[in-house]
This record gives structure tokens, C-alpha cells and sequence, in this order.
């Protein structure tokens, strides 16, 4: 999520003399933009766990760049898997036996360090194309400058353009992302996951093809 980014065209619409009002007024960034990273976890008919990513930044040593401050395999375990996301599909998920662990083929998810750390720590695994958005319960093509923007995460963004005070910092931004998160109603997911039988099978039907959703 980022503080600053405005990727829309924005109007006011005001009467003559009002163009010193500053309630007819956008307010424009003056400083520079920042951006923290987030991943986040639902389930059936609820959200789960809301996590602010820790990027390092670039490490120098020597004047060499030895740390890009990517984030990899190794710190997705460390910040993702082995903080809340194991714990998650074991406390939450496995009482019935029928929950899948959805997530997709980005190069993070299929490190080789990634796939090694699932051999000691099984979850059932969706078998999931590299790129199909259709396939993801939380995914809805709300396209802005040419990408499509999950839902969850446009329903953050949406909730966050409507705040009196922007967030200064990324502190601020990490915890308005958070009760934002906190506060968002358990319907709104629940209409995106309980289309995804409806969903695997339309790419079924399309032999892997754009559908509808």
C-alpha cells in the first residue's frame, strides 16, 4: 500500500468563488511517497491474520551491494509461514480435513528454500496455474493503469482515501491498514469465496481461458 500513489483522475465539482474552499479542494503530495508491503489471509466466511511486511532496505558492504532488500523465500518463511501462517493452518483450518492452502506460483512461494521448509511442515496445497487471477477467491478485476487490483486490497485502499488525516509515515499507514483490516465486514469476503467452486470450474470450462469473474 502506498501513501501518495494516485494512479485516477480526480474532479471537484464547485460553484464560481469557491476555489479557495478547502472543502472543494484535493490535496496534492508534496513530499515523497512511501509504501508499506502487506500480506493478509481469509478463509470460508472470514479474514484471518493481516501482516506488515519488514523490508530491510539495500545492505552495502565494501561498496558492493550484498542484500538487495528483496523480499525472498527465506524471509517469506520467517515473516509469513513460521510467524502466522503455519499456525493459522493448523489451528484454524485442518478440524475438518477439508481446507486447502491457496497461494500462487510467484518465485517466492516455489523457492527451492520454500519447498524445502513444506517437507517438514505438510499443508494440503491447491495446484495452482503460474497466472490466474480467476482462480483467486479474493481477486475482482477493479483495473487501474493497467493492473488488476485484488479486492481486499482495493477495499483498504478505498477505505484509507476516505480518512480526514493521511498517514504521515509508514507507522501511521501500517495502522490504519490494520483497523481498516480489523473493521472490514466478514460479507464482504464471503461473496468472493463462496463463488469459487463456480470459478475453478468456468476455468475448467474455458481450458484455462479468460471467464468471467
Amino acid at each position: 500500500m502506498e501513501r501518495g500513489e494516485i494512479k485516477r483522475r480526480n474532479y471537484v465539482w464547485r460553484k464560481k468563488k469557491q476555489e479557495d474552499d478547502d472543502n472543494k479542494v484535493i490535496a496534492t503530495y508534496k513530499s515523497s511517497r512511501f509504501s508499506v508491503c502487506i500480506w493478509g489471509a481469509i478463509q470460508w466466511d472470514k479474514k484471518l491474520a493481516l501482516i506488515i511486511l519488514d523490508f530491510p532496505g539495500t545492505k552495502k558492504k565494501d561498496g558492493k551491494v550484498i542484500d538487495k532488500g528483496e523480499f525472498t523465500g527465506p524471509r517469506y518463511i520467517e515473516q509469513v509461514l513460521e510467524k502466522v501462517g503455519y499456525n493459522l493452518w493448523t489451528n484454524k483450518m485442518m478440524n475438518d480435513g477439508n481446507d486447502i492452502w491457496i497461494e500462487d506460483n510467484s518465485k517466492i512461494h516455489t523457492s527451492k528454500v520454500v519447498r524445502e521448509w513444506r517437507t517438514d511442515h505438510p499443508m494440503r496445497m491447491m495446484d495452482h496455474p503460474p497466472q490466474s487471477p480467476d482462480l483467486n477467491p479474493t481477486s475482482r478485476n477493479y483495473t487501474t493503469s493497467g493492473h488488476s487490483m485484488e479486492y481486499g486490497w482495493h477495499y483498504l485502499k478505498r477505505s484509507l482515501e476516505g480518512y480526514s488525516r493521511i498517514p504521515k509515515n509508514k507507522k501511521e499507514l501500517g495502522e490504519s491498514l490494520m483497523s481498516e483490516w480489523n473493521n472490514m465486514p466478514n460479507h464482504e469476503i464471503e461473496k468472493f469465496t463462496h463463488s469459487m467452486h463456480d470459478r475453478c470450474q468456468a476455468v475448467i470450462d474455458a481450458h484455462g481461458g479468460h471467464t468471467r469473474y
